[in-house]
């Protein structure tokens, strides 16, 4: 895939956020913020959705989860295998936010893929999406151009990264923050 065709693909591309808290807002406000189309923010927790739905204007449910081209699982990384398993389209891009967590963890018969955010995320923080670096992995080259463009529209700091070299530099995050 060019990168022209990935970048306008994202624009009509199906993209839904799973989660609820601090990575999935700031995710959703800087989709919103790069004129990223979102279809729907998923999760659990109702009043948490509710105020993400009103702040970004994204539709959001607990129950249904809508067919999308990509879904973004930012959840916490000992729910990430259950919430994975939700996801029912063979086509689809799945992927997840998480540092230290392989991308085999996604329990599901479609496209896997890590697409982590180096960043301590609060929701009461304003933060500069541009500055944050993006590491992304997926299974193969075409799904890491499609992460890598739609990175590249909030960040200017996007790099590939395995899973052992993801969870150093999550590790070293960790020791450096902590």
């Amino acid at each position: 895939i060019s990168i022209n065709t990935c970048i306008s693909y994202l624009c009509s591309m199906q993209i839904v956020l799973i989660g609820s808290g601090n990575v999935a807002f700031h995710l959703a406000k800087a989709f919103t913020e790069a004129q990223i189309p979102i279809s729907q923010i998923f999760g659990r927790n109702t009043a948490e959705l509710q105020k993400i739905s009103e702040q970004f204007s994204i539709p959001f449910s607990t129950e249904t989860l809508v067919d999308a081209d990509l879904y973004i699982i930012s959840v916490s990384d000992s729910s990430i295998t259950e919430v994975s398993s939700l996801i029912k389209n063979k086509n689809a891009l799945v992927t997840h936010t998480s540092g230290s967590v392989s991308r085999e963890a996604l329990s599901g018969n479609y496209r896997k893929s890590v697409f982590y955010p180096l960043q301590t995320f609060s929701k009461s923080k304003n933060l500069d999406y541009s500055k944050i670096p993006f590491f992304i992995d997926a299974e193969n080259e075409n799904d890491e151009e499609i992460l890598k463009n739609l990175a590249s529209k909030i960040s200017k700091n996007v790099m590939f990264a395995n899973d052992e070299k993801r969870k150093y530099i999550h590790l070293t995050a960790v020791f450096a923050c902590n």
